[in-house]
């Protein structure tokens, strides 16, 4: 098994594509432990508590003149939290993918002689944090059904999917409707199916419910342009 190089990995967050605006991120996912050990207790025992998670990521500034971004982006999830998926190992349809809704814990920016402004961002999580799969990151022009993305096994206790679509350009939508199937070729149904597109935007699903060992993803693009839009999905 070969390592990954770190230039390969991607980050969606909210409408924004970061992969351009970051030399370093990380999430760390966290569960607390509740000691409940006794005198009896040979053992340490122990009580599932809530479970937590953190991204951070920092790279050098630039802002957009014509939209302030990333400022009011960044701005905007110090109230509304943003889904972030992580995908670490690339974009690509059936890479590792982290998923996590954060809301903005700290924004900081820095500067020095000789070198580039920069900034960093923490988020902590309003949600459940999964470890899933890349649905593709893509630009797409006309009505597509992605490859299959195999999950590994199915799963009992639900699911979550993130979509970000960081461009859309003359098209009038997109709804992405995300499906399941228990063999990969026969028995599709519905998963998700996230609110009609019709500009940058980010949606985040959870539910809770079985979910089948293989999933694809059918864009139904009315008017002519083009979209940017990247889709993840993970277990819980």
């Amino acid at each position: 098994m070969a390592a990954t190089p770190g230039y390969k990995s991607r980050i969606l967050a909210g409408s924004l594509n970061l992969s351009a605006q970051v030399r370093t991120a990380s999430l760390n996912s966290a569960t607390e432990l509740i000691d409940v050990t006794v005198l009896s207790d040979s053992n340490k025992t122990f009580l599932i508590g809530p479970e937590s998670g953190t991204f951070s990521a920092s790279g050098p500034l630039d802002v957009l003149s014509s939209t302030n971004e990333p400022f009011d982006v960044y701005a905007s999830w110090r109230s509304d939290s943003a889904p972030i998926t992580f995908m670490i190992e690339g974009s690509d349809i059936g890479s590792s993918a982290w998923l996590i809704e954060g809301l903005q814990s700290s924004f900081d920016t820095m500067a020095q002689q000789g070198g580039t402004a920069d900034y960093s961002i923490s988020a902590e999580s309003t949600g459940r944090v999964g470890f899933g799969f890349s649905a593709g990151h893509d630009t797409l022009t006309t009505t597509t059904t992605s490859a299959n993305v195999d999950l590994g096994a199915a799963g009992t206790v639900g699911a979550l999917v993130h979509l970000h679509v960081t461009s859309l350009t003359g098209i009038t939508s997109d709804t992405v409707l995300v499906e399941h199937s228990t063999d990969g070729s026969t028995g599709w149904t519905t998963l998700a199916l996230f609110t009609a597109a019709t500009g940058v935007t980010s949606q985040r699903i959870e539910f809770s419910g079985s979910t089948k060992r293989y999933v694809r993803v059918t864009d139904t693009i009315v008017g002519t342009g083009n979209t940017v839009r990247g889709v993840a999905v993970a277990k819980l």
